[in-house]
Protein backbone atom coordinates (compact mmCIF):
# COMPACT_ATOMS: atom_id res chain seq x y z
CA UNK A 1 0.00 0.00 0.00
CA UNK A 2 1.82 3.39 -1.48
CA UNK A 3 1.52 6.69 0.79
CA UNK A 4 0.91 9.23 -1.38
CA UNK A 5 3.67 12.44 -1.36
CA UNK A 6 2.48 15.30 0.10
CA UNK A 7 4.04 18.48 -0.60
CA UNK A 8 3.48 21.08 1.94
CA UNK A 9 3.85 24.75 2.19
CA UNK A 10 3.68 26.98 4.95
CA UNK A 11 -0.04 25.88 5.72
CA UNK A 12 -0.56 24.63 2.80
CA UNK A 13 -1.13 21.27 0.68
CA UNK A 14 0.14 21.88 -2.65
CA UNK A 15 0.41 18.63 -4.45
CA UNK A 16 -1.11 14.91 -4.02
CA UNK A 17 1.34 12.37 -5.96
CA UNK A 18 2.53 9.24 -6.26
CA UNK A 19 4.44 7.74 -9.27
CA UNK A 20 2.06 4.76 -9.75
CA UNK A 21 -0.28 7.77 -9.39
CA UNK A 22 -2.62 5.67 -7.07
CA UNK A 23 -1.88 6.09 -3.43
CA UNK A 24 -3.14 6.12 0.54
CA UNK A 25 -3.27 9.63 1.68
CA UNK A 26 -1.83 9.27 5.33
CA UNK A 27 -0.54 11.30 7.63
CA UNK A 28 1.26 9.83 10.73
CA UNK A 29 2.17 12.66 13.25
CA UNK A 30 -0.59 15.20 14.32
CA UNK A 31 -0.29 18.55 12.08
CA UNK A 32 -1.25 21.76 13.15
CA UNK A 33 0.39 24.05 10.94
CA UNK A 34 -1.80 22.95 8.08
CA UNK A 35 -4.76 24.33 7.49
CA UNK A 36 -5.56 24.11 3.52
CA UNK A 37 -5.59 22.07 0.63
CA UNK A 38 -4.60 24.17 -2.29
CA UNK A 39 -7.62 24.09 -4.99
CA UNK A 40 -4.90 23.75 -7.70
CA UNK A 41 -2.64 21.03 -6.25
CA UNK A 42 -2.39 18.13 -8.32
CA UNK A 43 -4.34 15.37 -7.02
CA UNK A 44 -3.14 11.69 -7.56
CA UNK A 45 -5.98 8.78 -7.80
CA UNK A 46 -6.31 7.86 -3.69
CA UNK A 47 -7.94 5.04 -2.77
CA UNK A 48 -8.12 6.05 1.45
CA UNK A 49 -8.12 9.33 2.30
CA UNK A 50 -7.27 9.55 6.39
CA UNK A 51 -7.56 13.25 7.35
CA UNK A 52 -7.34 12.18 10.94
CA UNK A 53 -4.06 14.24 11.80
CA UNK A 54 -4.73 17.42 9.69
CA UNK A 55 -6.73 18.84 12.68
CA UNK A 56 -6.99 22.20 11.69
CA UNK A 57 -7.65 21.46 7.91
CA UNK A 58 -11.54 23.05 7.43
CA UNK A 59 -12.05 22.64 4.19
CA UNK A 60 -12.25 20.34 1.65
CA UNK A 61 -11.64 21.94 -1.37
CA UNK A 62 -13.76 22.22 -4.81
CA UNK A 63 -13.32 18.59 -7.20
CA UNK A 64 -10.76 17.22 -4.96
CA UNK A 65 -12.40 14.23 -4.70
CA UNK A 66 -14.20 14.39 -8.72
CA UNK A 67 -14.84 10.82 -10.37
CA UNK A 68 -12.82 8.99 -7.49
CA UNK A 69 -13.02 5.45 -5.74
CA UNK A 70 -12.76 5.71 -2.15
CA UNK A 71 -12.48 2.68 -0.12
CA UNK A 72 -12.34 4.88 2.81
CA UNK A 73 -11.90 8.91 3.90
CA UNK A 74 -11.83 9.78 7.34
CA UNK A 75 -12.41 13.43 7.36
CA UNK A 76 -10.34 16.46 9.29
CA UNK A 77 -11.80 16.24 12.78
CA UNK A 78 -12.81 20.14 12.84
CA UNK A 79 -13.91 20.09 8.98
CA UNK A 80 -16.31 22.80 8.64
CA UNK A 81 -17.22 22.83 5.20
CA UNK A 82 -17.24 20.55 1.88
CA UNK A 83 -16.64 23.04 -0.97
CA UNK A 84 -18.57 22.37 -4.40
CA UNK A 85 -17.93 19.20 -6.49
CA UNK A 86 -15.72 18.06 -3.55
CA UNK A 87 -16.93 14.55 -4.02
CA UNK A 88 -18.52 14.71 -7.36
CA UNK A 89 -18.91 11.20 -9.46
CA UNK A 90 -16.78 9.46 -6.37
CA UNK A 91 -17.54 5.74 -5.81
CA UNK A 92 -16.54 4.56 -2.29
CA UNK A 93 -17.39 4.38 1.26
CA UNK A 94 -18.25 7.60 2.86
CA UNK A 95 -19.25 8.37 6.43
CA UNK A 96 -20.41 12.11 7.46
CA UNK A 97 -20.26 12.07 10.85
CA UNK A 98 -18.64 15.88 11.09
CA UNK A 99 -19.79 17.10 14.93
CA UNK A 100 -17.85 20.94 12.94
CA UNK A 101 -19.25 20.70 9.52
CA UNK A 102 -21.69 24.01 9.08
CA UNK A 103 -22.02 23.94 4.80
CA UNK A 104 -21.91 21.13 1.61
CA UNK A 105 -21.75 22.68 -1.31
CA UNK A 106 -22.75 22.62 -4.60
CA UNK A 107 -22.49 19.57 -6.41
CA UNK A 108 -20.48 17.98 -3.46
CA UNK A 109 -21.91 14.73 -3.62
CA UNK A 110 -23.50 14.91 -7.27
CA UNK A 111 -24.00 11.74 -8.83
CA UNK A 112 -21.97 10.14 -6.48
CA UNK A 113 -22.27 6.16 -6.03
CA UNK A 114 -21.12 5.80 -2.29
CA UNK A 115 -23.06 4.43 1.16
CA UNK A 116 -22.79 7.35 3.03
CA UNK A 117 -25.13 6.52 5.94
CA UNK A 118 -26.00 8.74 8.43
CA UNK A 119 -25.61 12.19 8.46
CA UNK A 120 -24.49 13.15 12.41
CA UNK A 121 -23.86 17.33 11.14
CA UNK A 122 -24.93 18.79 14.62
CA UNK A 123 -23.52 22.23 13.15
CA UNK A 124 -24.51 21.75 10.19
CA UNK A 125 -26.81 25.12 8.44
CA UNK A 126 -26.69 24.64 4.35
CA UNK A 127 -26.69 22.08 1.45
CA UNK A 128 -26.55 23.77 -1.58
CA UNK A 129 -26.73 23.36 -5.34
CA UNK A 130 -27.35 20.37 -6.23
CA UNK A 131 -25.21 18.97 -3.30
CA UNK A 132 -26.46 15.18 -3.13
CA UNK A 133 -28.25 15.35 -6.70
CA UNK A 134 -28.70 12.06 -8.33
CA UNK A 135 -26.83 10.20 -5.24
CA UNK A 136 -27.58 6.24 -6.02
CA UNK A 137 -28.51 3.37 -3.39
CA UNK A 138 -27.87 4.50 0.11
CA UNK A 139 -29.84 5.95 3.32
CA UNK A 140 -29.36 9.52 4.31
CA UNK A 141 -30.42 9.96 7.48
CA UNK A 142 -30.07 13.52 8.14
CA UNK A 143 -29.72 14.85 11.95
CA UNK A 144 -28.46 18.07 11.70
CA UNK A 145 -31.11 20.59 14.00
CA UNK A 146 -29.24 23.84 12.74
CA UNK A 147 -30.02 22.75 9.21
CA UNK A 148 -31.48 26.09 8.22
CA UNK A 149 -31.96 25.58 3.95
CA UNK A 150 -31.54 23.27 1.23
CA UNK A 151 -30.92 24.57 -2.21
CA UNK A 152 -32.83 23.89 -4.84
CA UNK A 153 -32.05 20.75 -7.27
CA UNK A 154 -30.21 19.20 -3.44
CA UNK A 155 -31.15 15.73 -4.35
CA UNK A 156 -32.06 15.76 -7.61
CA UNK A 157 -32.56 13.02 -9.39
CA UNK A 158 -31.64 10.43 -6.57
CA UNK A 159 -32.57 7.02 -7.18
CA UNK A 160 -33.16 3.79 -4.57
CA UNK A 161 -32.59 5.98 -1.36
CA UNK A 162 -34.17 6.74 1.82
CA UNK A 163 -33.55 10.35 2.85
CA UNK A 164 -34.92 11.52 6.49
CA UNK A 165 -34.82 14.83 8.00
CA UNK A 166 -34.75 15.43 11.38
CA UNK A 167 -34.05 19.06 11.16
CA UNK A 168 -35.67 21.30 13.73
CA UNK A 169 -34.06 24.46 12.43
CA UNK A 170 -35.02 23.87 8.96
CA UNK A 171 -36.96 27.14 7.46
CA UNK A 172 -37.05 26.16 4.02
CA UNK A 173 -37.11 23.93 1.27
CA UNK A 174 -36.10 25.57 -2.05
CA UNK A 175 -37.34 24.28 -5.26
CA UNK A 176 -36.72 21.21 -7.04
CA UNK A 177 -34.84 19.80 -4.20
CA UNK A 178 -35.96 16.21 -4.60
CA UNK A 179 -37.62 16.67 -8.18
CA UNK A 180 -37.32 13.36 -10.55
CA UNK A 181 -36.41 11.14 -7.68
CA UNK A 182 -37.27 7.30 -8.78
CA UNK A 183 -37.55 4.47 -5.52
CA UNK A 184 -37.29 6.92 -2.75
CA UNK A 185 -39.07 7.48 0.60
CA UNK A 186 -38.45 10.72 2.34
CA UNK A 187 -39.64 11.37 5.74
CA UNK A 188 -39.40 14.99 6.45
CA UNK A 189 -39.59 15.55 10.56
CA UNK A 190 -39.08 19.75 10.55
CA UNK A 191 -41.41 21.10 13.24
CA UNK A 192 -40.25 24.74 11.99
CA UNK A 193 -40.34 24.21 8.39
CA UNK A 194 -42.04 27.31 6.69
CA UNK A 195 -42.13 26.91 2.94
CA UNK A 196 -41.76 24.11 0.43
CA UNK A 197 -40.47 25.75 -2.90
CA UNK A 198 -41.89 25.15 -6.48
CA UNK A 199 -41.56 21.31 -7.85
CA UNK A 200 -39.79 20.61 -4.40
CA UNK A 201 -40.73 16.95 -4.81
CA UNK A 202 -42.08 16.75 -8.64
CA UNK A 203 -41.83 14.18 -11.42
CA UNK A 204 -40.48 11.89 -9.43
CA UNK A 205 -41.41 7.77 -9.69
CA UNK A 206 -42.25 5.88 -6.45
CA UNK A 207 -41.65 8.49 -4.53
CA UNK A 208 -43.50 8.21 -0.91
CA UNK A 209 -43.10 11.57 1.28
CA UNK A 210 -44.29 11.89 4.89
CA UNK A 211 -44.84 15.48 6.31
CA UNK A 212 -43.96 16.55 9.89
CA UNK A 213 -44.12 20.01 9.48
CA UNK A 214 -46.76 21.60 11.87
CA UNK A 215 -45.82 24.95 10.85
CA UNK A 216 -45.52 24.76 6.84
CA UNK A 217 -46.98 28.27 5.43
CA UNK A 218 -46.37 28.11 1.67
CA UNK A 219 -46.24 25.19 -0.70
CA UNK A 220 -45.15 26.68 -4.10
CA UNK A 221 -46.33 25.77 -7.96
CA UNK A 222 -45.84 21.76 -8.68
CA UNK A 223 -44.41 20.97 -5.53
CA UNK A 224 -45.09 17.25 -5.59
CA UNK A 225 -46.97 17.25 -9.04
CA UNK A 226 -46.88 13.35 -10.94
CA UNK A 227 -44.91 11.82 -8.42
CA UNK A 228 -45.59 11.33 -4.62
CA UNK A 229 -47.38 9.57 -1.85
CA UNK A 230 -47.98 12.07 0.67
CA UNK A 231 -48.65 11.51 4.46
CA UNK A 232 -50.30 12.66 6.27
CA UNK A 233 -51.51 15.81 5.14
CA UNK A 234 -52.25 17.84 8.16
CA UNK A 235 -51.24 21.43 8.49
CA UNK A 236 -52.90 23.62 10.84
CA UNK A 237 -50.71 27.10 9.90
CA UNK A 238 -50.50 26.20 5.95
CA UNK A 239 -51.43 29.35 4.09
CA UNK A 240 -50.65 28.71 0.25
CA UNK A 241 -50.57 26.16 -2.14
CA UNK A 242 -49.34 26.83 -5.29
CA UNK A 243 -50.61 25.84 -8.71
CA UNK A 244 -50.49 22.40 -9.26
CA UNK A 245 -48.62 21.47 -6.29
CA UNK A 246 -49.89 17.98 -5.98
CA UNK A 247 -51.64 17.72 -9.59
CA UNK A 248 -51.01 13.91 -10.21
CA UNK A 249 -49.64 12.96 -6.72
CA UNK A 250 -51.29 10.46 -4.55
CA UNK A 251 -52.48 11.92 -1.03
CA UNK A 252 -53.48 9.68 1.57
CA UNK A 253 -55.62 10.31 4.76
CA UNK A 254 -57.59 13.04 5.47
CA UNK A 255 -56.58 16.76 4.50
CA UNK A 256 -56.58 19.40 7.07
CA UNK A 257 -55.59 22.94 6.13
CA UNK A 258 -58.06 25.29 8.67
CA UNK A 259 -56.09 28.18 7.81
CA UNK A 260 -55.71 27.98 4.24
CA UNK A 261 -55.92 31.13 2.11
CA UNK A 262 -55.11 30.61 -1.68
CA UNK A 263 -55.27 27.69 -3.46
CA UNK A 264 -53.98 27.37 -7.31
CA UNK A 265 -55.20 26.08 -10.15
CA UNK A 266 -54.92 22.55 -10.45
CA UNK A 267 -53.40 22.32 -6.81
CA UNK A 268 -55.06 18.84 -5.88
CA UNK A 269 -55.76 17.73 -9.64
CA UNK A 270 -54.48 14.60 -8.10
CA UNK A 271 -54.08 10.96 -9.78
CA UNK A 272 -56.04 9.20 -7.20
CA UNK A 273 -58.99 11.12 -5.91
CA UNK A 274 -58.78 12.39 -2.35
CA UNK A 275 -61.44 13.12 0.53
CA UNK A 276 -61.85 16.76 1.69
CA UNK A 277 -63.68 18.77 4.14
CA UNK A 278 -64.73 22.51 2.53
CA UNK A 279 -63.47 24.07 6.00
CA UNK A 280 -61.57 26.99 5.14
CA UNK A 281 -62.87 29.86 7.38
CA UNK A 282 -60.04 31.84 5.98
CA UNK A 283 -59.38 31.22 2.08
CA UNK A 284 -59.05 34.48 0.17
CA UNK A 285 -59.29 32.71 -3.28
CA UNK A 286 -59.49 29.58 -5.41
CA UNK A 287 -59.36 28.70 -9.16
CA UNK A 288 -62.47 26.92 -10.53
CA UNK A 289 -60.14 23.69 -11.02
CA UNK A 290 -58.00 24.12 -7.18
CA UNK A 291 -59.89 21.30 -6.06
CA UNK A 292 -60.87 18.87 -9.03
CA UNK A 293 -60.31 16.04 -8.49
CA UNK A 294 -61.19 16.04 -4.64
CA UNK A 295 -64.39 13.52 -2.84
CA UNK A 296 -66.01 16.65 -1.15
CA UNK A 297 -67.15 14.67 2.33
CA UNK A 298 -68.74 17.98 3.79
CA UNK A 299 -69.12 21.83 3.19
CA UNK A 300 -68.56 24.30 5.87
CA UNK A 301 -66.86 27.36 4.90
CA UNK A 302 -65.31 29.06 2.35
CA UNK A 303 -63.87 31.82 4.67
CA UNK A 304 -64.80 35.27 2.41
CA UNK A 305 -65.24 33.22 -0.88
CA UNK A 306 -68.37 34.77 -1.81
CA UNK A 307 -68.87 34.13 -5.79
CA UNK A 308 -69.08 30.36 -6.40
CA UNK A 309 -66.91 29.31 -9.69
CA UNK A 310 -68.59 27.50 -12.63
CA UNK A 311 -69.45 24.32 -11.76
CA UNK A 312 -67.08 24.58 -8.52
CA UNK A 313 -68.78 21.67 -6.63
CA UNK A 314 -70.85 19.51 -9.65
CA UNK A 315 -71.50 16.21 -8.89
CA UNK A 316 -70.27 16.07 -5.61
CA UNK A 317 -73.08 13.70 -4.57
CA UNK A 318 -71.59 12.81 -0.93
CA UNK A 319 -70.87 16.54 0.03
CA UNK A 320 -73.30 17.21 3.02
CA UNK A 321 -73.88 20.54 4.19
CA UNK A 322 -76.12 23.51 4.77
CA UNK A 323 -76.77 26.57 2.95
CA UNK A 324 -78.85 28.05 6.16
CA UNK A 325 -76.19 31.22 7.35
CA UNK A 326 -74.24 31.20 4.50
CA UNK A 327 -74.40 34.61 2.05
CA UNK A 328 -73.06 34.53 -1.60
CA UNK A 329 -72.58 37.07 -3.63
CA UNK A 330 -72.47 35.33 -7.23
CA UNK A 331 -73.37 31.57 -7.98
CA UNK A 332 -72.04 30.36 -11.20
CA UNK A 333 -73.12 28.44 -13.79
CA UNK A 334 -73.49 24.53 -12.41
CA UNK A 335 -71.76 25.44 -9.38
CA UNK A 336 -74.41 22.73 -6.88
CA UNK A 337 -75.48 20.69 -9.79
CA UNK A 338 -75.85 16.87 -8.13
CA UNK A 339 -74.81 18.05 -4.15
CA UNK A 340 -78.05 15.99 -3.39
CA UNK A 341 -77.02 16.18 0.15
CA UNK A 342 -76.91 20.21 0.14
CA UNK A 343 -79.39 20.68 2.22
CA UNK A 344 -81.25 24.24 4.18
CA UNK A 345 -82.61 27.59 2.66
CA UNK A 346 -80.51 29.91 1.26
CA UNK A 347 -80.26 33.31 1.73
CA UNK A 348 -80.53 35.48 -1.51
CA UNK A 349 -80.07 38.78 0.04
CA UNK A 350 -76.84 39.75 -2.07
CA UNK A 351 -77.47 37.91 -5.04
CA UNK A 352 -78.91 39.50 -8.11
CA UNK A 353 -78.50 36.48 -10.56
CA UNK A 354 -78.10 32.47 -9.90
CA UNK A 355 -76.67 31.26 -13.44
CA UNK A 356 -77.99 27.80 -15.31
CA UNK A 357 -78.04 24.57 -13.56
CA UNK A 358 -76.89 26.29 -10.25
CA UNK A 359 -78.50 23.86 -8.21
CA UNK A 360 -79.53 21.33 -10.81
CA UNK A 361 -80.84 18.15 -8.81
CA UNK A 362 -79.58 19.67 -5.82
CA UNK A 363 -81.09 18.67 -1.82
CA UNK A 364 -81.65 22.52 -1.62
CA UNK A 365 -84.53 23.16 0.72
CA UNK A 366 -85.86 26.80 0.28
CA UNK A 367 -84.79 30.28 -1.14
CA UNK A 368 -85.65 33.18 1.15
CA UNK A 369 -84.87 36.87 0.79
CA UNK A 370 -85.12 37.43 -3.09
CA UNK A 371 -84.35 40.87 -3.97
CA UNK A 372 -84.37 42.18 -7.57
CA UNK A 373 -82.94 38.75 -8.44
CA UNK A 374 -82.99 37.11 -12.21
CA UNK A 375 -82.99 32.79 -11.99
CA UNK A 376 -81.56 31.78 -15.52
CA UNK A 377 -82.17 28.24 -17.08
CA UNK A 378 -82.75 24.65 -14.78
CA UNK A 379 -81.26 26.48 -12.06
CA UNK A 380 -83.28 24.56 -9.63
CA UNK A 381 -84.74 21.83 -12.30
CA UNK A 382 -85.35 18.57 -10.27
CA UNK A 383 -84.45 19.73 -6.59
CA UNK A 384 -86.97 17.06 -5.25
CA UNK A 385 -86.80 18.29 -2.30
CA UNK A 386 -87.29 21.94 -2.24
CA UNK A 387 -90.07 22.85 -0.31
CA UNK A 388 -90.60 26.78 -0.27
CA UNK A 389 -88.92 29.61 -2.82
CA UNK A 390 -90.25 33.59 -1.72
CA UNK A 391 -89.99 34.84 -5.20
CA UNK A 392 -90.76 38.51 -3.80
CA UNK A 393 -88.65 40.91 -6.42
CA UNK A 394 -87.75 38.43 -8.54
CA UNK A 395 -87.38 39.87 -12.14
CA UNK A 396 -86.91 36.98 -14.35
CA UNK A 397 -86.98 33.34 -14.18
CA UNK A 398 -85.67 31.51 -17.39
CA UNK A 399 -86.56 28.72 -19.01
CA UNK A 400 -86.95 25.15 -16.73
CA UNK A 401 -85.63 27.19 -13.45
CA UNK A 402 -88.11 24.92 -11.18
CA UNK A 403 -89.28 22.51 -13.96
CA UNK A 404 -89.89 19.27 -11.84
CA UNK A 405 -89.69 20.84 -8.55
CA UNK A 406 -92.54 18.46 -6.49
CA UNK A 407 -92.55 19.78 -3.29
CA UNK A 408 -92.03 23.17 -3.74
CA UNK A 409 -94.26 25.49 -2.14
CA UNK A 410 -93.82 29.00 -4.45
CA UNK A 411 -95.28 32.83 -2.77
CA UNK A 412 -94.85 36.04 -4.17
CA UNK A 413 -95.30 35.59 -8.25
CA UNK A 414 -96.47 39.61 -8.32
CA UNK A 415 -92.63 41.04 -9.42
CA UNK A 416 -91.73 38.41 -11.77
CA UNK A 417 -91.09 40.23 -15.42
CA UNK A 418 -90.56 37.25 -17.35
CA UNK A 419 -91.15 33.21 -17.10
CA UNK A 420 -89.23 31.12 -19.41
CA UNK A 421 -90.43 27.48 -21.35
CA UNK A 422 -91.46 25.29 -18.95
CA UNK A 423 -90.21 26.78 -16.07
CA UNK A 424 -92.48 25.82 -13.07
CA UNK A 425 -93.37 22.23 -15.59
CA UNK A 426 -94.69 19.37 -13.06
CA UNK A 427 -94.42 21.94 -9.74
CA UNK A 428 -97.27 19.80 -8.53
CA UNK A 429 -97.86 22.45 -4.92
CA UNK A 430 -98.31 25.69 -6.78
CA UNK A 431 -102.18 25.74 -5.89
CA UNK A 432 -105.28 28.51 -6.18
CA UNK A 433 -104.43 31.75 -7.68
CA UNK A 434 -101.59 33.00 -9.27
CA UNK A 435 -101.19 35.90 -8.97
CA UNK A 436 -98.85 37.61 -11.84
CA UNK A 437 -99.25 41.14 -11.37
CA UNK A 438 -95.69 42.41 -13.08
CA UNK A 439 -95.47 39.89 -15.66
CA UNK A 440 -94.70 40.64 -19.43
CA UNK A 441 -93.86 37.20 -20.77
CA UNK A 442 -94.52 33.76 -20.35
CA UNK A 443 -92.67 31.07 -22.50
CA UNK A 444 -94.05 27.95 -23.82
CA UNK A 445 -95.05 25.11 -21.00
CA UNK A 446 -94.50 27.81 -18.13
CA UNK A 447 -96.96 25.75 -16.20
CA UNK A 448 -97.46 22.19 -18.10
CA UNK A 449 -98.54 19.63 -15.67
CA UNK A 450 -99.67 22.13 -12.77
CA UNK A 451 -102.67 20.77 -12.26
CA UNK A 452 -103.47 22.19 -8.56
CA UNK A 453 -103.61 26.02 -10.02
CA UNK A 454 -106.63 27.05 -10.37
CA UNK A 455 -106.55 30.50 -11.97
CA UNK A 456 -103.96 33.07 -13.41
CA UNK A 457 -104.47 36.98 -12.88
CA UNK A 458 -103.22 38.73 -15.49
CA UNK A 459 -102.93 42.77 -14.61
CA UNK A 460 -100.68 44.28 -17.16
CA UNK A 461 -101.61 45.95 -20.17
CA UNK A 462 -100.15 43.27 -22.44
CA UNK A 463 -98.29 40.44 -22.39
CA UNK A 464 -96.58 37.74 -24.48
CA UNK A 465 -97.78 34.40 -23.90
CA UNK A 466 -96.16 31.29 -26.27
CA UNK A 467 -97.99 28.28 -26.95
CA UNK A 468 -99.00 25.54 -24.12
CA UNK A 469 -97.64 28.30 -21.18
CA UNK A 470 -101.17 26.89 -19.28
CA UNK A 471 -103.04 23.73 -18.23
CA UNK A 472 -106.69 23.58 -19.64
CA UNK A 473 -109.50 23.98 -17.08
CA UNK A 474 -107.67 27.11 -15.47
CA UNK A 475 -109.40 29.91 -15.03
CA UNK A 476 -108.24 33.57 -16.13
CA UNK A 477 -109.00 36.84 -13.94
CA UNK A 478 -107.81 39.91 -16.36
CA UNK A 479 -107.43 43.96 -15.92
CA UNK A 480 -107.12 44.58 -19.76
CA UNK A 481 -108.47 43.56 -22.77
CA UNK A 482 -105.60 41.07 -22.89
CA UNK A 483 -105.81 39.52 -26.63
CA UNK A 484 -104.73 35.92 -25.65
CA UNK A 485 -104.03 33.32 -28.42
CA UNK A 486 -105.90 29.61 -28.71
CA UNK A 487 -102.64 28.30 -28.31
CA UNK A 488 -101.70 29.46 -25.05
CA UNK A 489 -103.74 26.70 -23.49
CA UNK A 490 -102.14 22.75 -23.21
CA UNK A 491 -104.45 20.35 -23.84
CA UNK A 492 -107.68 18.94 -25.91
CA UNK A 493 -108.90 21.33 -28.02
CA UNK A 494 -112.76 19.84 -26.95
CA UNK A 495 -111.68 20.99 -23.07
CA UNK A 496 -114.31 23.94 -22.32
CA UNK A 497 -113.72 24.10 -18.77
CA UNK A 498 -112.20 27.80 -17.83
CA UNK A 499 -113.65 30.71 -17.60
CA UNK A 500 -112.40 34.21 -17.62
CA UNK A 501 -113.07 36.95 -15.38
CA UNK A 502 -112.85 40.54 -16.84
CA UNK A 503 -112.40 43.21 -14.36
CA UNK A 504 -111.75 46.23 -16.79
CA UNK A 505 -114.34 48.42 -18.39
CA UNK A 506 -112.22 48.94 -21.79
CA UNK A 507 -113.85 47.38 -25.01
CA UNK A 508 -111.60 44.81 -26.64
CA UNK A 509 -110.47 45.83 -29.94
CA UNK A 510 -111.68 44.10 -33.31
CA UNK A 511 -110.54 41.08 -34.52
CA UNK A 512 -110.35 40.31 -38.26
CA UNK A 513 -111.79 37.75 -39.92
CA UNK A 514 -109.17 35.12 -39.49
CA UNK A 515 -108.17 36.01 -36.09
CA UNK A 516 -108.93 33.43 -33.12
CA UNK A 517 -108.60 33.70 -29.48
CA UNK A 518 -108.41 31.80 -26.47
CA UNK A 519 -112.16 33.40 -25.55
CA UNK A 520 -113.46 30.97 -28.32
CA UNK A 521 -113.45 27.85 -25.88
CA UNK A 522 -113.84 29.59 -22.73
CA UNK A 523 -116.43 27.88 -21.02
CA UNK A 524 -117.82 31.41 -19.99
CA UNK A 525 -117.04 35.39 -19.88
CA UNK A 526 -117.57 37.13 -17.01
CA UNK A 527 -117.59 40.94 -16.80
CA UNK A 528 -118.76 43.38 -14.18
CA UNK A 529 -122.41 45.56 -14.11
CA UNK A 530 -120.25 48.70 -15.65
CA UNK A 531 -118.59 46.79 -18.70
CA UNK A 532 -121.00 48.57 -21.05
CA UNK A 533 -120.64 46.79 -23.71
CA UNK A 534 -121.96 43.75 -25.33
CA UNK A 535 -119.21 41.46 -26.00
CA UNK A 536 -115.65 40.47 -25.38
CA UNK A 537 -113.49 39.36 -28.23
CA UNK A 538 -116.78 38.46 -30.07
CA UNK A 539 -117.58 36.29 -27.47
CA UNK A 540 -121.29 36.22 -25.33
CA UNK A 541 -120.28 37.64 -21.75
CA UNK A 542 -122.30 37.29 -18.13
CA UNK A 543 -122.74 39.87 -16.21
CA UNK A 544 -122.10 40.07 -12.58
CA UNK A 545 -124.48 42.31 -11.00
CA UNK A 546 -123.68 42.33 -6.82
CA UNK A 547 -120.27 42.16 -7.19
CA UNK A 548 -118.19 45.45 -6.82
CA UNK A 549 -114.73 45.36 -7.96
CA UNK A 550 -112.38 45.61 -5.43
CA UNK A 551 -109.21 48.35 -5.09
CA UNK A 552 -106.66 46.07 -4.65
CA UNK A 553 -105.13 44.12 -7.38
CA UNK A 554 -105.23 40.81 -5.39
CA UNK A 555 -108.62 40.87 -4.78
CA UNK A 556 -110.32 37.36 -4.03
CA UNK A 557 -113.10 37.68 -6.59
CA UNK A 558 -113.28 33.58 -7.58
CA UNK A 559 -113.78 32.78 -4.21
CA UNK A 560 -116.47 35.51 -4.08
CA UNK A 561 -118.08 33.99 -6.93
CA UNK A 562 -118.34 30.44 -5.65
CA UNK A 563 -119.05 32.03 -1.89
CA UNK A 564 -121.77 33.78 -2.39
CA UNK A 565 -125.41 33.07 -4.28
CA UNK A 566 -125.22 35.54 -6.83
CA UNK A 567 -128.33 37.43 -8.58
CA UNK A 568 -126.99 38.29 -12.26
CA UNK A 569 -128.48 39.10 -15.37
CA UNK A 570 -129.72 36.12 -17.24
CA UNK A 571 -129.51 38.17 -20.62
CA UNK A 572 -126.43 37.22 -22.21
CA UNK A 573 -125.57 39.44 -25.43
CA UNK A 574 -124.41 38.04 -28.56
CA UNK A 575 -121.80 40.38 -30.95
Amino acid sequence: MDDCILTISGNTITNIEHPNFRCQLQYYEVNEAVTQIDYNARIAEIYIANFTNFINILKIPDGMFEYQSLDLIIFPPKLKEIERNAFYGCHGNISLNLPFLEKIGDNAFCNCFAPIGPINCPKLKFIDYQAFSGFDGSNLAFNCPLLEAISSSAFECCANINITLNCENLISIDGWVFQNCENVSIAINCVNLISIGNRAFSYGVNVNVSLNCPKLVSIGDGAFSHSSIIRPFDFPKLESIGYGAFKGSIITGPINIPNIKTIGPSAFNTKKRVNISINFPKLEYIYIDSLSDCIFTEFISLGKIKSILDSFFEGQSEMKGSFTGMIFFNIGRNSFRGCTKMTGYLDCSELSVINENAFYECGIEGLINTNYLTINSAAFAYCENLKFVDLSYVDEIDDNAFSFCFSAHFVNFNDIKKIGKFSFRQCSNITGKVHLDSIESIGEGAFAEDYQIECFVLSCETVEIESGAFMRNISFILYYPLKLNQNILDGNDNDRYFSVYYYGTDPSPELSAEEHTLYESAHRIYVLCNYTYSSFYGQQVTFLCNIQRKNSVRMNFPKLLFSYILIYSQTTHKA
